[in-house]
């Protein structure tokens, strides 16, 4: 199910809320090894960094041993070869969910503040803070103008787009118990230039990925991965274990590794068939599932990466 010369790392956190949380952040493994046995290796280095874990993790294709990670406050530079890392001089950040890096520059998603920050990869500075909305606006009427982006990425043809979970940028919320539920919305994409929408009617969407001509989507509220055209036509709903967060192609094997985050206890009194489980699933390019792993220690998966052996054999080393 893997191919020799690719290596799958599991990222994931504690859960931010604390009324959502089963385990110590002690117990946390934040960056796992996947191996060919099927058994999960922790890479100590990053598992007590954070105040939560790693969010997110990337680095260009020309530089695969210079990588960018994500606590979710910060961002990291990494060299896995010479283990020297700094912090970017990046102020108001939190709740970073993906990082991306697009022509050579690095977008973050600051999600509590509803911006997407660009950042100069040659001198390391803030390029734009692209504000989608009004950032932690107090709730009025059940509406809080929020647009929930998490993640930025480039198109087939090229233009700079935004997933984000309210493509009218209103979130609703619903009171159940004394307590404020989000009710996830009309998830779509945001294009950066135009400001134009498309409303694909996603619960929560996550990780966009580009496959063979294709844009594989994680409709995670709905517990599907969906799979669309480059014309954003539904080509494809594939049914998950849960909520789709983190998701790598292995070009090689045709085969798709996606992150599925166990329910937060606060949703589960709402189905309670779902069961407390994070885990990983193997689809092929025919959409079957092939495979599936539970993954421990951690509460919450945030992304799925394909690595080289020579990348995995530097973090091995970090220490």
């Amino acid at each position: 199910m893997i191919d020799k010369d690719e290596n799958i790392i599991i990222v994931g956190s504690q859960n931010s809320n604390t009324n959502d949380r089963f385990l110590e952040r002690s117990n946390i493994k934040s960056v796992q090894y996947f191996d060919k046995n099927k058994s999960f290796e922790e890479i100590s280095f990053f598992s007590k960094q954070g105040e939560l874990g790693i969010s997110s993790i990337c680095w260009k294709p020309s530089e695969p041993l210079i990588w960018f990670y994500t606590t979710g406050t910060e961002i990291i530079r990494l060299n896995l070869d010479t283990k020297e890392s700094r912090e970017l001089p990046i102020d108001h950040l939190k709740d970073i969910h993906e990082i991306s890096i697009i022509d050579g520059f690095l977008w973050i998603s600051n999600t509590c503040y509803d911006e997407l920050v660009c950042v100069d990869l040659e001198s390391e500075l803030v390029k734009e803070r692209f504000q989608l909305g009004g950032g932690n606006i107090q709730i009025e009427n059940g509406k809080k103008n929020k647009y929930h982006s998490n993640q930025v990425f480039s198109t087939y043809d090229g233009e700079l787009t935004a997933l984000v979970h309210h493509v009218n940028g209103e979130q609703l919320f619903n009171r159940v118990a004394q307590k404020l539920i989000k009710s996830q919305g009309n998830g779509g994409v945001l294009f950066l230039k135009s400001g134009k929408t498309i409303r694909l009617q996603l619960k929560a969407p996550h990780s966009v990925r580009k496959v063979n001509g294709q844009y594989w989507i994680f409709d995670s509220g709905h517990a599907q991965l969906n799979v669309y055209s480059k014309e954003w036509k539904l080509i494809k709903e594939m049914s998950m274990a849960g909520w789709g967060r983190g998701g790598d192609f292995s070009d090689s094997k045709q085969l798709y590794y996606a992150g599925v985050s166990a329910k937060r206890k606060r949703y589960l009194a709402f189905n309670e068939e779902n069961k407390q489980q994070n885990m990983l699933q193997i689809f092929n390019y025919n959409f079957e599932l092939k495979a599936e792993y539970l993954v421990p220690n951690i509460e919450q998966i945030n992304n799925v990466y394909l690595i080289s052996a020579n990348q995995l054999e530097l973090i091995r080393k970090l220490g």
